[in-house]
């Protein structure tokens, strides 16, 4: 299991430079940029002074959105396996920005990472493009519960990818990660109620799929809102 994240590390490093231009990873257009803006502000209300966490955050795609809802006295702590990719995350980052945003290098199966210090403090957990990466979600999902808030939020962004979508180097890892080319809506909600948290939206990102055009239709991206109900 260690292999598999030393392979992520490895190729997200490799990569990290030019992420954001990949397609599919970084926004190709101010219209699609400005459709997630629109679609995250819809489902997640979140709000200056909050505390969110950004999983997976990698070069700082949502991370620098984030930073700009909860301005100017909130948090996000950006977390990812790849050191290169939050490097590159940080040096984007305004210098207005720069004091709300603490980075997280490590995995995001280990515990330790995120406790005792973020225990039931968390607002919300943001996870775009990332919970692909996790070889055991529920594992995941179950440590998030437990650094929420009562009523705290998970915001998972994510896409229907299929095997094709998995090329290079990465194909070779489709097969370890359970989450990788999943075909339908159900398969994450159903984790997050495995792992103890309610959730409360489920649907795809119509605008952000539109503005994606043909890509839009063959990955769709979606959206997934579950939350911690007070014990």
């Amino acid at each position: 299991m260690v292999e598999v994240e030393n392979v992520i590390q490895q190729l997200c490093d490799a990569e990290a430079f030019g992420y954001s231009q990949q397609e599919g990873h970084g926004f190709s257009s101010a219209a699609e940029e400005a459709s997630w803006i629109d679609e995250i502000r819809t489902s997640v209300g979140m709000n200056d002074g909050q505390t969110c966490i950004d999983v997976g955050a990698g070069t700082g795609i949502l991370t620098h959105l984030l930073a700009g809802l909860i301005a100017p006295s909130g948090r996000v702590v950006a977390q990812d396996l790849s050191g290169e990719s939050l490097a590159i995350n940080k040096s984007a980052l305004s210098s207005s920005m720069a004091t709300l945003v603490e980075f997280i290098q490590g995995d995001a199966h280990d515990e330790s990472l995120f406790l005792p210090r973020f225990a039931q403090s968390v607002d919300f957990i943001t996870a775009r493009q990332s919970v692909v990466l996790f070889r055991d979600p529920v594992r995941v999902f179950k440590l998030w519960r437990r650094l929420l808030k009562p009523c705290g939020k998970v915001v998972i962004l994510d896409a229907l990818w299929t095997r094709a979508s998995w090329s290079g180097d990465w194909e070779a890892l489709v097969d370890a990660l359970p989450l990788s080319c999943i075909q339908t809506l159900g398969t994450i909600p159903y984790l997050l109620k495995q792992a103890g948290l309610s959730v409360i939206e489920n649907r795809y990102l119509a605008r952000v799929n539109q503005v994606l055009g043909d890509e839009g239709i063959s990955c769709p991206r979606f959206i997934v809102v579950a939350e911690r109900t007070p014990d």
